[in-house]
């Protein structure tokens, strides 16, 4: 578990790393981007993750090995760092004060067409990167779904809140990272940096992740081969069987293999073209409660998920935070997250007497409350102090969330489980961005709070959605104790 928990803070450190400097980024791509064009772009990336997920999901449940779709997504990272880092190189060697970058272009006289042209078409180059980074698929689902194959479903809070913290960690790192290299350097070496640690994750994590088989969801055919080869081997059993059978049971595993392993185009095609079908099937499997907690984790991450696209310019514009100010300040959002996962969960569920569903409720409440602070501090800067504390008990939401959809789901489906709780996130990350930065750039001038009311507003509702289940199930464990009691009243008046 040490080298995912590696893994995942190399691979969100090198995202971390350039998250203040890539509006910064696609602004200088062309002279007509917005605030808009930038949510377009992230929404893009994000409806790939929506369509790819489910079938990645299916897919390692069906192949039985985690680790190769992780090695798979950090080598996808890679080449979007690098591509991120020769479009950097292009537009800002041309307006670099120290004459580094452009001396370093200069000595390159077989590259400069090629830098060129990666300048003149910059934005293609961005949109090109954000694009294999939707094929990425996220690794947040994909570690959940390796902790889930290997720990019991007790500690499965437990274990994806070291997710969550190792994500903090990374998020509080890397903008200091970045926020240095901009003020010493230039924003191209953030770039390289990034580049260079991209690389690293994916040998790190083909070298040392290791790949554990669940014993609870081996398929029977491994059994059957383990079981044979133990009778042949330890018992020596095989003269008293005949060839006829040992060739009999092979070629009856061989036709099992090939009928679970088979997917034919039309099959891919399906699962890709449609993954709603793939959801209600999952639902359909899982208990009700799956439903109100799919249903509400879209909702807080319709709010919050692209909150990032308008959150920098926001902090630019209405407190005048600078790059390295920025970097400051989600550091401190990143380490609140760590203390909720490493001490405040504990702290919450012990007083909520480990009732992971009205932590859930909890959490949700601070988010709202949270971002009801943020907006409040253009009156007065401490309130964002406030905002921080909300987010270190909000941050615990998404582990919990995460641990009781896959409590509450077959043991057997996990991947897909968690495949389709990445596409129900990525489809909230579609539409977010895209109505954040739309009622930032529409109402800028009037009310630039206006991004954050709704995420205040789908806060709320993703409240209200848990708590009339929750009021749900009591009315229906009332009614069915009243029956009990009725029932036995009546027996005992037989009597």
């Amino acid at each position: 578990m040490i080298a995912l928990l590696i893994t995942v803070f190399l691979n969100i450190l090198s995202y971390g790393i350039i998250a203040p400097i890539q509006v910064e980024l696609v602004m200088q791509t062309s002279s007509n981007i917005n605030s808009t064009t930038y949510g377009l772009v992230l929404a893009w990336t994000n409806l790939i993750f929506f369509f790819i997920s489910p079938v990645i999901g299916k897919l390692s449940d069906q192949l039985k090995n985690r680790k190769l779709f992780i090695v798979l997504h950090c080598f996808f990272a890679t080449i979007v760092h690098f591509i991120l880092f020769l479009t950097s190189f292009s537009i800002y060697s041309q307006n670099d004060n120290n004459n580094t970058l452009q001396n370093l272009q200069q000595n390159n006289n077989i590259l400069n067409p090629i830098y060129k042209m990666i300048n003149q078409n910059a934005f293609l180059f961005f949109f090109l990167a954000k694009t294999i980074q939707g094929t990425c698929v996220d690794i947040t689902g994909l570690s959940y779904a390796y902790i889930s194959d290997n720990i019991s479903k007790e500690n499965l809070t437990k274990y994806f809140s070291y997710i969550l913290i190792a994500m903090g960690c990374a998020f509080s790192v890397g903008p200091i990272i970045s926020g240095m290299i901009t003020k010493y350097w230039n924003m191209t070496f953030a770039y390289f940096v990034n580049l260079l640690i991209a690389i690293f994750t994916l040998l790190f994590s083909y070298f040392f992740l290791k790949q554990k088989q669940n014993l609870n969801n081996t398929t029977t055919i491994n059994n059957n081969n383990i079981t044979d080869n133990n009778n042949i081997t330890t018992e020596k059993t095989s003269e008293m069987i005949s060839n006829d059978d040992i060739k009999n049971k092979t070629n009856n595993t061989t036709t099992i293999k090939e009928e679970e392993e088979k997917m034919t185009l039309n099959k891919w095609l399906k699962e890709i073209i449609n993954p709603f079908q793939s959801l209600y099937q999952l639902i359909n499997k899982s208990e009700p409660i799956v439903t109100f907690l799919i249903i509400s984790k879209f909702t807080s991450c319709l709010g919050s998920s692209g909150i990032l696209a308008v959150f920098i310019q926001y902090t630019k514009q209405q407190f005048e935070f600078t790059s390295q100010e920025n970097g400051i300040f989600l550091t401190c959002i990143g380490l609140s997250v760590i203390i909720g996962n490493a001490i405040l969960r504990k702290i919450m569920l012990k007083i909520f007497k480990e009732n992971e569903y009205l932590t859930l409720l909890f959490t949700i409440f601070m988010n709202m409350i949270g971002y009801l602070f943020f907006i409040l501090a253009k009156l007065n800067i401490l309130f964002l102090i406030l905002f921080i504390i909300c987010y270190g008990f909000g941050g615990v939401e998404e582990p919990i969330r995460s641990s009781l959809i896959a409590k509450f789901s077959p043991q057997d489906c996990q991947g897909s489980v968690q495949g389709m709780n990445v596409a129900v996130l990525t489809l909230s990350k579609v539409l977010s961005p895209l109505i954040l930065t739309f009622l930032y750039d529409l109402f800028m001038n009037v009310m630039p709070s206006i991004s954050f009311w709704f995420t205040v507003v789908m806060y709320g509702i993703s409240f209200v959605i848990l708590l009339m289940f929750s009021m749900r199930q009591s009315s229906i464990m009332s009614a069915s104790s009243l029956a009990t009691t009725t029932t036995t009243t009546l027996v005992d008046k037989e009597k």
